[in-house]
C-alpha cells in the first residue's frame, strides 16, 4: 500500500512540475516556437516531415497520433505559411506527399539551434551523472510510450 501512495505522490509531483519545466525550456528559447509563430503541433509535423524527407498524409497522421482530418487541417495551415509543400511523385500522381519547404527547413533549423543552446545552458548546471541518469530515464519513458502506442495499433 505504501508503494501505491508513493507512486500517487510521485505522479502528483510530476504533473505539477512538468508543465513548469516545459514552460521554462520555452522561455530560454528565442525562436518561432517559443514566440508562438508556430504551434507545438506544427513543430512536431515539420520535424517528422524533415526526418522522413516526405510523408503521405496518413503516414504523418500516424506518426503524430492524430486523426487524418486534424492532420489535413494542420498541413493546410503549414502550406499557407509556406513551411511545407505538397509533392506529387512521378510514378503515381494520385499520391500526395508532404515535404518541408526551404522556409520550413530554415525555421526548423533555427529552432533546433536555439533549443540546443538552451539545453546546454540548463544541463551544464547539472553534474554529468545527473545528466546521464536523466537521459537514461527519458529514453525508458519514451520506449514505454512507443510500446503502448504499438500495443494499441
Amino acid at each position: 500500500m505504501a508503494d501505491k501512495a508513493a507512486l500517487k505522490n510521485f505522479v502528483t509531483r510530476v504533473m505539477e512540475v512538468l508543465p513548469q519545466v516545459i514552460r521554462g525550456f520555452l522561455r530560454t528559447q528565442g525562436n518561432a516556437l517559443s514566440r508562438g509563430q508556430i504551434s507545438p503541433a506544427q513543430y512536431f509535423a515539420l520535424d517528422a516531415v524533415d526526418r522522413q524527407e516526405a510523408l503521405k498524409m496518413g503516414e504523418l497522421a500516424a506518426e503524430l497520433s492524430v486523426s487524418l482530418p486534424a492532420m489535413s487541417g494542420l498541413v493546410e495551415r503549414l502550406c499557407k505559411i509556406k513551411l511545407v509543400k505538397r509533392v506529387y511523385p512521378e510514378k503515381d500522381r494520385r499520391v500526395i506527399k508532404i515535404a518541408i519547404s526551404p522556409r520550413g527547413k530554415n525555421i526548423l533549423e533555427r529552432i533546433r539551434v536555439q533549443r540546443e543552446i538552451g539545453f546546454e545552458k540548463i544541463f551544464s548546471q547539472l553534474p554529468q551523472k545527473d545528466r546521464m541518469d536523466y537521459l537514461r530515464i527519458i529514453i525508458k519513458v519514451r520506449d514505454i510510450l512507443n510500446k503502448d502506442i504499438k500495443d494499441q495499433g
